[in-house]
């Protein structure tokens, strides 16, 4: 990297710190300006080339690198995680943060995270996210579903209640164990329509139809 300008940004949604280092590790210019492309890419063509940029992975990350990528020789993607030297030493600022994220890039110390070059595969990226994201989610509440009903001995499985034209088999098993159970309360808050002086299993049961 001889001769190359290090630049970290730390990304905020208001606004960006930014800091420029040299070869050797020299703060050359500090600069904050406001969170968007065309402003970013202004101050960008103030360094001169070779010139290297590094920012955090998150929400932004992707926009940015987009839009940012073209106006450098290099651009990093880095793993917040992999940064402990920001979170673990010197004083928390934002300045601090985007210099030391250049220096960081100088000594080779950041671990780069893939971004995707096109606006379409990233929103399939997202859309993929989103699918996983469901299926934790339905797995989650199925698990917490089937956790009421053990709690009042009624034994049941995922596949009990998965198809809504089996749901309706469980209200006599819950209707006979809910006769020995005092009233707990609603697990869910479409089963309070039941109404208050529905049981807890029965209330269960209609927590199915929000799987």
């Amino acid at each position: 990297m001889k001769r190359s300008h290090l630049i970290g940004i730390d990304v905020h949604c208001q606004f960006c710190e930014i800091a420029v280092v040299d070869a050797v590790g020299k703060v050359v210019c500090r600069d904050r300006c406001a969170t968007s492309i065309q402003t970013l890419l202004t101050v960008l063509e103030k360094v001169p080339r070779p010139r290297c940029l590094v920012v955090e992975e998150g929400s932004l990350a992707g926009w940015l690198w987009r839009g940012l990528a073209g106006a450098v020789e290099r651009m990093v993607v880095s793993e917040p995680r992999q940064n402990r030297l920001i979170a673990k030493e010197g004083d928390k600022d934002d300045d601090l943060d985007a210099e030391k994220l250049a220096q960081l890039l100088r000594g080779g110390y950041v671990k780069e995270v893939h971004q995707v070059q096109s606006l379409e595969r990233a929103v399939f990226k997202q859309q993929v996210a989103m699918y996983h994201f469901r299926v934790r989610q339905r797995v989650r509440e199925s698990l917490r579903l089937t956790w009421l009903f053990r709690q009042h001995g009624v034994m049941i499985r995922e596949r009990d209640y998965a198809n809504a034209k089996d749901r309706p088999a469980l209200l006599p098993r819950a209707s006979t164990r809910s006769r020995r159970i005092p009233y707990a309360g609603a697990p869910a808050r479409r089963a309070s329509r039941l109404g208050r002086r529905s049981s807890p299993l029965l209330r269960g049961v209609c927590f199915c139809s929000l799987l």
